[in-house]
């Protein structure tokens, strides 16, 4: 369950109410999948996300003409 949690999250994990939405039907509480996430992979899905948006943000700093800001915007940071 924990490799299926870790797709959905890889695939939505630029838009946070879908996501939620999506997590609802796995029938667990936020808070179980949480514990479960760290177990099987040693990170939180909040800090598996922030990984993710961290590493989106380096690769368009590194292979884009992209803004800092539109990368932010991008990320759903909506102040800076």
């Amino acid at each position: 369950m924990a490799d299926e949690f870790r797709r959905l999250t890889d695939a939505h994990w630029s838009n946070p109410l879908d996501l939620q939405n999506k997590i609802r039907s796995f029938g667990y509480s936020e808070h179980r999948l949480a514990e479960i996430f760290k177990e099987e992979f040693g990170l939180t899905p909040t800090e598996y996300i922030s990984n993710k948006k961290i590493e989106y943000a380096k690769d368009k700093l590194a292979n884009s003409n992209m803004r800092i800001i539109d990368i932010a915007f991008d990320l759903n940071f909506s102040a800076l």
